[in-house]
Protein backbone atom coordinates (compact mmCIF):
# COMPACT_ATOMS: atom_id res chain seq x y z
CA UNK A 1 0.00 0.00 0.00
CA UNK A 2 1.42 3.42 -0.96
CA UNK A 3 1.89 6.10 1.69
CA UNK A 4 -1.03 8.49 0.83
CA UNK A 5 -3.49 5.59 0.65
CA UNK A 6 -2.21 4.17 3.94
CA UNK A 7 -2.63 7.49 5.78
CA UNK A 8 -6.07 8.07 4.20
CA UNK A 9 -7.20 4.64 5.40
CA UNK A 10 -5.95 5.39 8.90
CA UNK A 11 -7.86 8.69 8.96
CA UNK A 12 -11.08 6.95 8.00
CA UNK A 13 -10.66 4.25 10.67
CA UNK A 14 -9.31 6.51 13.42
CA UNK A 15 -11.35 7.24 16.54
CA UNK A 16 -10.42 10.40 18.37
CA UNK A 17 -11.90 13.56 19.79
CA UNK A 18 -12.96 14.50 16.28
CA UNK A 19 -14.97 11.30 15.76
CA UNK A 20 -17.88 13.43 14.52
CA UNK A 21 -15.87 13.96 11.32
CA UNK A 22 -15.84 10.20 10.69
CA UNK A 23 -19.57 10.03 11.36
CA UNK A 24 -20.28 12.80 8.83
CA UNK A 25 -17.99 11.10 6.32
CA UNK A 26 -19.81 7.77 6.60
CA UNK A 27 -23.20 9.50 6.47
CA UNK A 28 -22.15 11.03 3.15
CA UNK A 29 -21.01 7.58 1.95
CA UNK A 30 -24.41 6.15 2.93
CA UNK A 31 -26.11 9.00 1.04
CA UNK A 32 -24.09 8.16 -2.05
CA UNK A 33 -24.95 4.47 -1.62
CA UNK A 34 -28.69 5.19 -1.43
CA UNK A 35 -28.71 7.46 -4.49
CA UNK A 36 -26.51 5.02 -6.42
CA UNK A 37 -28.93 2.19 -5.61
CA UNK A 38 -31.83 4.42 -6.67
CA UNK A 39 -30.07 5.13 -9.98
CA UNK A 40 -29.61 1.42 -10.70
CA UNK A 41 -33.22 0.61 -9.79
CA UNK A 42 -34.73 3.45 -11.82
CA UNK A 43 -32.58 2.80 -14.89
CA UNK A 44 -33.37 -0.92 -14.70
CA UNK A 45 -37.11 -0.19 -14.54
CA UNK A 46 -36.79 2.03 -17.62
CA UNK A 47 -34.92 -0.82 -19.32
CA UNK A 48 -37.73 -3.18 -18.37
CA UNK A 49 -40.42 -0.92 -19.82
CA UNK A 50 -38.37 -0.36 -22.97
CA UNK A 51 -37.94 -4.11 -23.43
CA UNK A 52 -41.66 -4.66 -22.83
CA UNK A 53 -42.66 -2.00 -25.37
CA UNK A 54 -40.08 -3.28 -27.86
CA UNK A 55 -41.46 -6.81 -27.51
CA UNK A 56 -45.04 -5.63 -28.04
CA UNK A 57 -44.29 -3.50 -31.08
CA UNK A 58 -41.85 -5.94 -32.72
CA UNK A 59 -44.52 -8.63 -32.57
CA UNK A 60 -46.64 -6.28 -34.71
CA UNK A 61 -44.14 -4.16 -36.65
CA UNK A 62 -41.94 -5.88 -39.23
CA UNK A 63 -38.17 -5.92 -38.87
CA UNK A 64 -37.94 -3.72 -41.97
CA UNK A 65 -40.58 -1.79 -43.91
CA UNK A 66 -40.21 -0.48 -47.46
CA UNK A 67 -42.43 2.44 -48.49
CA UNK A 68 -42.44 4.93 -51.34
CA UNK A 69 -40.32 8.05 -50.99
CA UNK A 70 -43.07 10.01 -52.76
CA UNK A 71 -46.74 9.18 -52.77
CA UNK A 72 -48.81 6.73 -50.77
CA UNK A 73 -48.50 3.61 -52.90
CA UNK A 74 -46.20 2.04 -55.48
CA UNK A 75 -46.08 -0.84 -57.90
CA UNK A 76 -44.11 -3.93 -56.95
CA UNK A 77 -42.82 -3.95 -60.52
CA UNK A 78 -40.69 -0.92 -59.63
CA UNK A 79 -38.68 -2.77 -57.00
CA UNK A 80 -36.65 -5.96 -57.27
CA UNK A 81 -38.60 -8.06 -54.76
CA UNK A 82 -36.92 -11.29 -55.89
CA UNK A 83 -33.48 -9.90 -55.02
CA UNK A 84 -34.73 -9.00 -51.55
CA UNK A 85 -36.35 -12.39 -50.96
CA UNK A 86 -33.15 -14.16 -52.08
CA UNK A 87 -31.06 -12.47 -49.40
CA UNK A 88 -29.85 -15.05 -46.81
CA UNK A 89 -31.05 -12.89 -43.91
CA UNK A 90 -34.64 -12.51 -45.17
CA UNK A 91 -37.31 -14.93 -43.96
CA UNK A 92 -40.31 -13.55 -45.86
CA UNK A 93 -41.66 -10.44 -47.58
CA UNK A 94 -45.29 -9.43 -47.23
CA UNK A 95 -47.24 -7.11 -49.53
CA UNK A 96 -49.39 -4.67 -47.55
CA UNK A 97 -52.10 -2.16 -48.46
CA UNK A 98 -52.97 0.24 -45.65
CA UNK A 99 -55.29 3.25 -45.37
CA UNK A 100 -57.93 4.86 -43.18
CA UNK A 101 -61.55 3.79 -43.37
CA UNK A 102 -64.89 4.24 -41.65
CA UNK A 103 -66.14 1.07 -39.94
CA UNK A 104 -69.82 0.54 -39.11
CA UNK A 105 -71.71 -2.12 -37.19
CA UNK A 106 -75.39 -1.68 -36.29
CA UNK A 107 -75.61 1.88 -34.96
CA UNK A 108 -71.93 2.20 -34.04
CA UNK A 109 -69.14 3.59 -36.21
CA UNK A 110 -65.43 4.32 -35.83
CA UNK A 111 -62.58 5.61 -38.00
CA UNK A 112 -59.78 3.06 -38.10
CA UNK A 113 -56.98 1.80 -40.32
CA UNK A 114 -57.62 -1.13 -42.62
CA UNK A 115 -54.58 -3.25 -43.41
CA UNK A 116 -54.82 -5.57 -46.37
CA UNK A 117 -52.55 -8.60 -45.96
CA UNK A 118 -52.09 -12.08 -47.39
CA UNK A 119 -53.73 -15.07 -45.72
CA UNK A 120 -50.40 -16.27 -44.24
CA UNK A 121 -49.65 -12.94 -42.55
CA UNK A 122 -50.51 -14.23 -39.06
CA UNK A 123 -48.40 -17.38 -39.44
CA UNK A 124 -45.57 -15.38 -37.85
CA UNK A 125 -45.45 -16.86 -34.33
CA UNK A 126 -45.17 -13.72 -32.15
CA UNK A 127 -48.11 -12.21 -34.04
CA UNK A 128 -50.15 -15.42 -34.01
CA UNK A 129 -50.00 -15.48 -30.20
CA UNK A 130 -51.74 -12.08 -30.15
CA UNK A 131 -54.98 -13.48 -31.57
CA UNK A 132 -57.27 -13.90 -28.57
CA UNK A 133 -60.40 -14.99 -30.45
CA UNK A 134 -60.46 -16.97 -33.68
CA UNK A 135 -57.28 -18.31 -35.26
CA UNK A 136 -54.64 -17.58 -37.89
CA UNK A 137 -56.86 -19.12 -40.60
CA UNK A 138 -59.47 -16.36 -40.24
CA UNK A 139 -58.20 -14.41 -43.28
CA UNK A 140 -58.26 -17.36 -45.66
CA UNK A 141 -62.04 -17.42 -46.02
CA UNK A 142 -62.24 -13.71 -46.79
CA UNK A 143 -62.85 -12.75 -43.17
CA UNK A 144 -61.36 -9.94 -41.07
CA UNK A 145 -59.33 -9.83 -37.88
CA UNK A 146 -60.11 -6.77 -35.74
CA UNK A 147 -58.32 -5.19 -32.81
CA UNK A 148 -59.96 -5.73 -29.44
CA UNK A 149 -60.64 -1.98 -29.11
CA UNK A 150 -62.42 -1.86 -32.46
CA UNK A 151 -64.58 -4.80 -31.44
CA UNK A 152 -65.41 -3.02 -28.19
CA UNK A 153 -66.32 0.33 -29.78
CA UNK A 154 -68.47 -1.31 -32.47
CA UNK A 155 -70.25 -3.50 -29.91
CA UNK A 156 -69.34 -6.70 -31.72
CA UNK A 157 -70.57 -9.86 -30.05
CA UNK A 158 -67.07 -11.25 -29.65
CA UNK A 159 -68.27 -14.51 -28.18
CA UNK A 160 -70.43 -15.08 -31.24
CA UNK A 161 -68.06 -14.56 -34.17
CA UNK A 162 -68.16 -14.03 -37.10
CA UNK A 163 -69.91 -10.66 -36.99
CA UNK A 164 -70.51 -8.50 -40.10
CA UNK A 165 -68.82 -5.12 -40.38
CA UNK A 166 -69.31 -2.47 -43.07
CA UNK A 167 -66.14 -0.80 -44.40
CA UNK A 168 -66.35 2.56 -46.20
CA UNK A 169 -63.39 4.15 -47.99
CA UNK A 170 -63.44 7.45 -49.95
CA UNK A 171 -63.14 6.87 -53.69
CA UNK A 172 -59.86 7.96 -55.22
CA UNK A 173 -60.00 10.88 -57.69
CA UNK A 174 -63.67 11.46 -56.94
CA UNK A 175 -64.59 14.98 -58.02
CA UNK A 176 -68.29 14.86 -57.09
CA UNK A 177 -68.07 15.36 -53.32
CA UNK A 178 -71.72 16.50 -53.05
CA UNK A 179 -73.11 13.06 -53.91
CA UNK A 180 -72.30 11.06 -50.78
CA UNK A 181 -73.78 7.88 -52.19
CA UNK A 182 -71.10 7.75 -54.85
CA UNK A 183 -68.29 9.20 -52.73
CA UNK A 184 -67.39 5.95 -50.96
CA UNK A 185 -66.47 2.41 -51.83
CA UNK A 186 -68.07 0.05 -49.35
CA UNK A 187 -67.81 -3.61 -48.51
CA UNK A 188 -69.34 -5.77 -45.82
CA UNK A 189 -66.98 -8.40 -44.45
CA UNK A 190 -67.33 -10.76 -41.48
CA UNK A 191 -65.02 -10.31 -38.48
CA UNK A 192 -63.89 -13.83 -37.54
CA UNK A 193 -60.93 -13.04 -35.25
CA UNK A 194 -59.85 -10.60 -32.54
CA UNK A 195 -56.24 -9.66 -31.74
CA UNK A 196 -54.87 -7.82 -28.70
CA UNK A 197 -51.37 -6.32 -28.50
CA UNK A 198 -51.70 -3.00 -26.72
CA UNK A 199 -54.44 -0.37 -26.63
CA UNK A 200 -53.10 1.97 -29.31
CA UNK A 201 -52.88 -0.83 -31.85
CA UNK A 202 -56.06 -2.59 -30.68
CA UNK A 203 -58.05 0.62 -31.25
CA UNK A 204 -56.53 1.28 -34.66
CA UNK A 205 -56.20 -1.75 -36.93
CA UNK A 206 -58.56 -4.00 -38.86
CA UNK A 207 -56.87 -6.71 -40.96
CA UNK A 208 -58.67 -7.65 -44.16
CA UNK A 209 -57.70 -9.78 -47.18
CA UNK A 210 -55.25 -8.03 -49.50
CA UNK A 211 -57.49 -8.45 -52.55
CA UNK A 212 -60.43 -6.79 -50.78
CA UNK A 213 -58.24 -3.87 -49.66
CA UNK A 214 -57.10 -3.27 -53.26
CA UNK A 215 -60.70 -3.27 -54.48
CA UNK A 216 -61.81 -0.82 -51.80
CA UNK A 217 -58.93 1.55 -52.56
CA UNK A 218 -59.11 1.14 -56.35
CA UNK A 219 -55.55 -0.21 -56.50
CA UNK A 220 -54.16 -2.42 -59.26
CA UNK A 221 -53.22 -6.00 -58.45
CA UNK A 222 -49.53 -5.11 -58.09
CA UNK A 223 -50.05 -1.91 -56.05
CA UNK A 224 -49.03 -1.82 -52.38
CA UNK A 225 -48.45 0.85 -49.76
CA UNK A 226 -45.54 -1.06 -48.21
CA UNK A 227 -43.46 -4.21 -48.26
CA UNK A 228 -42.95 -5.69 -44.80
CA UNK A 229 -39.85 -7.81 -44.27
CA UNK A 230 -39.28 -10.36 -41.54
CA UNK A 231 -35.66 -11.36 -40.96
CA UNK A 232 -34.36 -14.72 -39.88
CA UNK A 233 -33.43 -15.19 -36.21
CA UNK A 234 -30.03 -13.72 -35.25
CA UNK A 235 -29.86 -11.74 -38.53
CA UNK A 236 -27.94 -8.46 -38.35
CA UNK A 237 -30.62 -5.76 -38.59
CA UNK A 238 -28.30 -2.92 -39.65
CA UNK A 239 -26.54 -4.97 -42.30
CA UNK A 240 -29.84 -6.24 -43.68
CA UNK A 241 -31.25 -2.71 -43.79
CA UNK A 242 -28.15 -1.47 -45.63
CA UNK A 243 -28.34 -4.24 -48.27
CA UNK A 244 -32.07 -3.75 -48.84
CA UNK A 245 -31.60 0.02 -49.20
CA UNK A 246 -29.07 -0.64 -51.94
CA UNK A 247 -31.52 -2.95 -53.75
CA UNK A 248 -34.54 -0.64 -53.30
CA UNK A 249 -32.79 2.52 -54.50
CA UNK A 250 -33.44 6.17 -53.80
CA UNK A 251 -37.14 6.03 -54.67
CA UNK A 252 -37.91 4.02 -51.54
CA UNK A 253 -37.56 4.43 -47.78
CA UNK A 254 -36.41 1.46 -45.71
CA UNK A 255 -37.08 1.73 -41.97
CA UNK A 256 -36.40 -0.76 -39.19
CA UNK A 257 -38.83 -1.40 -36.34
CA UNK A 258 -37.07 1.14 -34.09
CA UNK A 259 -37.40 3.88 -36.71
CA UNK A 260 -41.07 3.04 -37.20
CA UNK A 261 -41.65 3.99 -33.55
CA UNK A 262 -38.98 6.69 -33.49
CA UNK A 263 -40.98 9.21 -31.43
CA UNK A 264 -41.85 6.68 -28.74
CA UNK A 265 -38.24 5.58 -28.25
CA UNK A 266 -36.99 9.18 -28.23
CA UNK A 267 -39.48 10.07 -25.49
CA UNK A 268 -38.44 7.06 -23.42
CA UNK A 269 -34.73 7.83 -23.78
CA UNK A 270 -35.34 11.50 -22.93
CA UNK A 271 -37.25 10.55 -19.78
CA UNK A 272 -34.49 8.12 -18.80
CA UNK A 273 -31.82 10.79 -19.30
CA UNK A 274 -33.85 13.35 -17.30
CA UNK A 275 -34.28 10.98 -14.35
CA UNK A 276 -30.58 10.09 -14.52
CA UNK A 277 -29.59 13.78 -14.30
CA UNK A 278 -31.98 14.39 -11.38
CA UNK A 279 -30.53 11.49 -9.41
CA UNK A 280 -26.99 12.63 -10.29
CA UNK A 281 -27.91 15.97 -8.72
CA UNK A 282 -28.92 14.09 -5.56
CA UNK A 283 -25.55 12.31 -5.60
CA UNK A 284 -23.88 15.72 -5.87
CA UNK A 285 -25.82 16.91 -2.82
CA UNK A 286 -24.66 13.84 -0.91
CA UNK A 287 -21.11 14.55 -2.04
CA UNK A 288 -21.29 17.99 -0.44
CA UNK A 289 -21.17 16.19 2.90
CA UNK A 290 -17.77 14.87 1.81
CA UNK A 291 -16.68 18.48 1.19
CA UNK A 292 -17.73 19.36 4.74
CA UNK A 293 -16.08 16.36 6.34
CA UNK A 294 -12.83 16.83 4.39
CA UNK A 295 -12.78 20.54 5.23
CA UNK A 296 -13.09 19.73 8.93
CA UNK A 297 -10.50 16.97 8.59
CA UNK A 298 -8.03 19.37 6.97
CA UNK A 299 -8.56 21.83 9.82
CA UNK A 300 -8.22 19.14 12.50
CA UNK A 301 -5.06 17.73 10.89
CA UNK A 302 -3.16 21.03 10.62
CA UNK A 303 -0.43 19.80 12.94
CA UNK A 304 -0.17 16.46 11.11
CA UNK A 305 0.14 18.31 7.79
CA UNK A 306 2.86 20.57 9.17
CA UNK A 307 4.77 17.60 10.65
CA UNK A 308 4.52 15.60 7.42
CA UNK A 309 5.68 18.59 5.41
CA UNK A 310 8.60 19.28 7.74
CA UNK A 311 9.64 15.63 7.44
CA UNK A 312 10.01 16.07 3.70
CA UNK A 313 6.56 15.08 2.49
CA UNK A 314 5.71 17.11 -0.56
CA UNK A 315 2.54 19.17 -0.73
CA UNK A 316 1.40 17.08 -3.69
CA UNK A 317 1.66 13.91 -1.59
CA UNK A 318 -0.26 15.50 1.29
CA UNK A 319 -3.05 16.43 -1.10
CA UNK A 320 -3.17 12.90 -2.35
CA UNK A 321 -3.89 11.70 1.19
CA UNK A 322 -7.15 13.66 1.30
CA UNK A 323 -8.00 12.86 -2.33
CA UNK A 324 -7.62 9.17 -1.48
CA UNK A 325 -9.88 9.56 1.54
CA UNK A 326 -12.57 11.15 -0.63
CA UNK A 327 -12.17 8.39 -3.21
CA UNK A 328 -12.40 5.68 -0.55
CA UNK A 329 -15.64 7.13 0.81
CA UNK A 330 -17.09 7.57 -2.67
CA UNK A 331 -15.95 4.11 -3.75
CA UNK A 332 -17.48 2.53 -0.65
CA UNK A 333 -20.78 4.29 -1.26
CA UNK A 334 -20.78 3.41 -4.97
CA UNK A 335 -20.03 -0.30 -4.44
CA UNK A 336 -22.56 -0.65 -1.62
CA UNK A 337 -25.15 1.19 -3.73
CA UNK A 338 -24.55 -1.01 -6.75
CA UNK A 339 -24.91 -4.15 -4.62
CA UNK A 340 -28.11 -2.92 -2.95
CA UNK A 341 -29.57 -1.80 -6.29
CA UNK A 342 -28.77 -5.19 -7.84
CA UNK A 343 -30.39 -7.07 -4.97
CA UNK A 344 -33.55 -4.94 -5.16
CA UNK A 345 -33.78 -5.46 -8.93
CA UNK A 346 -33.27 -9.22 -8.64
CA UNK A 347 -35.96 -9.44 -5.96
CA UNK A 348 -38.36 -7.50 -8.19
CA UNK A 349 -37.54 -9.68 -11.19
CA UNK A 350 -38.00 -12.87 -9.16
CA UNK A 351 -40.99 -12.09 -6.96
CA UNK A 352 -42.60 -8.99 -8.56
CA UNK A 353 -42.83 -7.29 -5.17
CA UNK A 354 -44.02 -3.85 -6.39
CA UNK A 355 -47.25 -4.23 -8.36
CA UNK A 356 -48.58 -1.98 -11.10
CA UNK A 357 -52.18 -2.33 -9.95
CA UNK A 358 -54.86 -4.73 -8.84
CA UNK A 359 -57.52 -4.00 -11.45
CA UNK A 360 -56.15 -6.49 -13.98
CA UNK A 361 -56.12 -3.85 -16.75
CA UNK A 362 -52.34 -3.91 -17.14
CA UNK A 363 -50.43 -6.13 -19.56
CA UNK A 364 -48.14 -7.16 -16.71
CA UNK A 365 -48.77 -7.41 -12.97
CA UNK A 366 -45.59 -5.81 -11.60
CA UNK A 367 -42.96 -3.30 -12.65
CA UNK A 368 -40.67 -4.82 -15.29
CA UNK A 369 -36.93 -4.75 -14.54
CA UNK A 370 -33.94 -5.49 -16.73
CA UNK A 371 -30.34 -5.21 -15.53
CA UNK A 372 -27.79 -3.95 -18.06
CA UNK A 373 -24.02 -3.94 -17.53
CA UNK A 374 -23.64 -0.57 -19.25
CA UNK A 375 -25.86 1.06 -16.62
CA UNK A 376 -23.61 -0.20 -13.84
CA UNK A 377 -20.55 1.14 -15.65
CA UNK A 378 -22.11 4.55 -16.36
CA UNK A 379 -23.39 4.94 -12.80
CA UNK A 380 -20.07 3.89 -11.28
CA UNK A 381 -18.05 6.28 -13.46
CA UNK A 382 -20.49 9.14 -12.79
CA UNK A 383 -20.37 8.66 -9.02
CA UNK A 384 -16.57 8.46 -9.00
CA UNK A 385 -16.22 11.62 -11.11
CA UNK A 386 -18.51 13.50 -8.74
CA UNK A 387 -16.44 12.22 -5.80
CA UNK A 388 -13.17 13.35 -7.39
CA UNK A 389 -14.48 16.82 -8.30
CA UNK A 390 -15.96 17.47 -4.86
CA UNK A 391 -12.69 16.46 -3.15
CA UNK A 392 -10.81 19.23 -4.95
CA UNK A 393 -12.66 21.99 -3.08
CA UNK A 394 -11.49 21.31 0.50
CA UNK A 395 -8.03 20.20 -0.59
CA UNK A 396 -7.38 23.71 -1.88
CA UNK A 397 -7.40 24.87 1.76
CA UNK A 398 -4.14 23.03 2.43
CA UNK A 399 -2.23 25.73 0.57
CA UNK A 400 -3.38 28.23 3.12
CA UNK A 401 -2.37 26.15 6.12
CA UNK A 402 1.13 25.29 4.86
CA UNK A 403 3.37 28.38 5.09
CA UNK A 404 6.35 27.11 3.09
CA UNK A 405 6.94 24.80 0.17
CA UNK A 406 9.56 22.13 -0.33
CA UNK A 407 10.35 21.24 -3.90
Amino acid sequence: MNFPLFVATRYIKSKNTHNIINIISWISAIGIAVTTAALIVVLSVFNGFEELITTMYTSFDPDLKISANKGKSFSTANIDSDAIISLPCVENVQEVVEDNALLKHDQQQIVATIKGVNSNYFNYEPLAYRIVLGDTESLKAGNCIAGYGIGYYLNLQMNNLPQPINILVPKRNNSNLLNLLNAFNSKTLPVAGIFSIQQELDDKYLFIPLSEARKLLNYDNDNVTALEIRLKPNADLKQAQKKIKEIAGEDFIVKNHFELQDTLYKVMHSEKAAVFLILCFLILISAFNIIGSLSMLVISKEKDIAILHSMGCRLKTIKRIFINESLLLTLSGAIIGLIIGSILCILQMTFGIIKLGTSGSFIIDSYPVQLQAQDFLIVFITVMIIGILTSLVPIARIKVKVNYNRK
